[in-house]
């Protein structure tokens, strides 16, 4: 086990200086690279904001989905009082410009730039892409889940089923087996118990 800090009382850990000058220059390498991994990620990230170019339709489509699932959802999980990313409706405007160019065309080809895109599902969702927004998710308290059915719920099931349903037939025999066997464990061990040990 490595232990990042370690302490005890009235005890003083001395280290070596060379010791400590290797690994500090071993954390100022992982430093570095890491800074350098960091920093052409972020041009990466900004090169698709600027560079990159997305259809208005499919921007659209990909809002409106988001806000039909959160719908749904809600009406789903009411009674559970499920929190949700603030969402704003889509305008009667931007449906028409959705549909429609200004010159009476469609918008089937039009583009806006990654960026613009970004902005107008923030707009609408609250939304930014982050390692943890591949897909939404709604969180429901475990004890209020979707649960199957008890065991006392499925017997009961089961007998208000008529006398000739095999599964109510098989149901009384393993009952009538358990109570077998169970009344045999106990004559099994009275007998035990009225022999008694040997004494030794």
């Amino acid at each position: 086990v490595v232990l990042h800090d370690c302490q005890y009382t009235n005890v003083t850990f001395g280290h070596h200086v060379e010791n400590m000058w290797k690994v500090q220059c071993d954390l100022e390498q992982q430093l570095e690279e890491y800074s350098i991994m960091a920093e052409r990620t972020r041009d990466g990230i900004d090169s698709l904001q600027s560079s990159v170019v997305v259809f208005y339709k499919d921007v659209y489509t990909f809002v409106k989905r988001i806000i039909e699932e959160r719908k749904k959802k809600k009406r789903r999980y009411n009674e559970f009082k499920i929190q949700t990313p603030p969402t704003t409706e889509l305008s009667k405007e931007e449906e028409e410009e959705e549909r429609y160019d200004g010159g009476g065309g469609t918008t089937a080809n039009e583009t806006m730039s990654w960026k613009e895109a970004l902005q107008f599902i923030q707009k609408h969702l609250s939304l930014m892409p982050s390692s943890t927004n591949h897909k939404e998710h709604i969180h429901v308290p475990l004890m209020k889940r979707c649960k199957s059915t008890t065991y006392e719920e499925k017997v009961e099931g089961i007998l208000q089923e008529g006398s000739s349903s095999k599964r109510r037939q098989r149901y009384e025999e393993n009952i009538i087996k358990k109570r077998k066997a169970a009344e045999y464990d106990r004559n099994f061990y009275m007998q035990k118990l009225q022999e008694g040990g040997s004494g030794l």
